[in-house]
């Protein structure tokens, strides 16, 4: 038997579906999507930088620099309109369901630019857009994430920025490619490292000049919260986007761990001119592991954050 339904989250959630008990599995694989570190609320808004000050204004404390800057006089900071409306489709045949997140991200981008030697702050309005697919299985245990597709965002009405590709590669040898963003994730195929692993980024974009920036996160809905940005290094000679970034700064207590990693390629008008320009963004995001070899395999209800 095959069952469809459409879930609109704001605050309140609606079921649309029919028949005796026909909203048992759906409320089943909506806890878990909304509970799992893979696709809960802080792995679907990953560019959202609010955490540096929920809930108050603007804050630009979020991003950690290092010695040599590309951008040493330009910072950022978004406010994210919330409560943010999702969009979640489930459909059920059997033990295999599939799922999908579509939504549009709303605020405003704060652009902090003291190149002329004066601290001016640009403001430029946004609506991303997001989307994400994942493929679920029942098992003895209930509903289990078996597969999901990099999360997606993007201006709403713009396709002038992509990221083609990210290469991800550390020194525990350890080496992913991401260069289709409609493709599905295995749960055995998640981005994992161990604790204190230094893993070398390098991200292939196209599209108007922009430029590109890392976050890794802890989920949102989690108390101990986390937020890490770093602008990326441009190679002049490969035009590839690159970046090292230390396992152990992602706060990590205990293991297995789940963090957020988003790649954020946004553009270079926004971020140098004022406030005339207009605003666009590409972004993507994947949940990754920090896990000892002696962890084992874990389920993802079980992971720490």
């Amino acid at each position: 038997m095959k069952k469809l339904i459409y879930v609109v989250m704001v605050i309140a959630i609606m079921f649309v579906s029919c028949g005796q008990n026909a909203n048992s599995d759906e409320n089943d694989i909506l806890q878990l999507l909304e509970s799992s570190l893979f696709t809960a609320d802080g792995s679907v808004i990953p560019q959202d930088d609010e955490s540096t000050n929920p809930g108050g204004v603007y804050s630009f404390s979020g991003i950690q620099e290092d010695s040599i800057l590309p951008f040493p006089d330009i910072n950022y900071v978004r406010k994210i309109n919330r409560p943010i409306t999702k969009y979640i489709k489930i459909e059920i045949t059997g033990d295999s369901a599939y799922a999908s997140f579509d939504g549009v991200t709303t605020g405003k981008i704060y652009v902090k630019n003291t190149l002329g030697g004066d601290s001016l702050i640009y403001q430029h309005d946004f609506a991303d857009t997001f989307h994400r697919e994942i493929v679920l299985k029942k098992v003895d245990k209930g509903w289990r994430i078996q597969a999901f597709t990099p999360l997606k965002i993007w201006t709403k009405g713009k396709d002038n920025l992509k990221i083609e590709k990210i290469v991800a590669t550390s020194t525990s040898g350890k080496s992913y490619t991401l260069d289709d963003f409609s493709s599905f994730i295995a749960r055995e195929n998640v981005f994992t490292f161990p604790p204190g692993d230094t893993v070398t980024l390098d991200i292939t974009v196209s599209g108007d000049p922009g430029w590109m920036f890392f976050h890794v996160a802890r989920p949102r809905f989690r108390t101990r919260r986390c937020h890490i940005r770093r602008r990326m290094i441009l190679d002049t000679e490969t035009g590839h986007f690159t970046k090292k970034w230390l396992t152990a700064e992602d706060s990590i207590i205990r293991t297995p761990a789940v963090r957020i990693a988003g790649f954020d390629y946004i553009c270079m008008d926004v971020l140098t001119n004022g406030t005339d320009a207009e605003y666009s963004a590409f972004g993507v995001a994947v949940p990754y592991i920090i896990k000892k070899a002696s962890d084992g395999n874990v389920d993802d209800t079980q992971l720490e954050d």
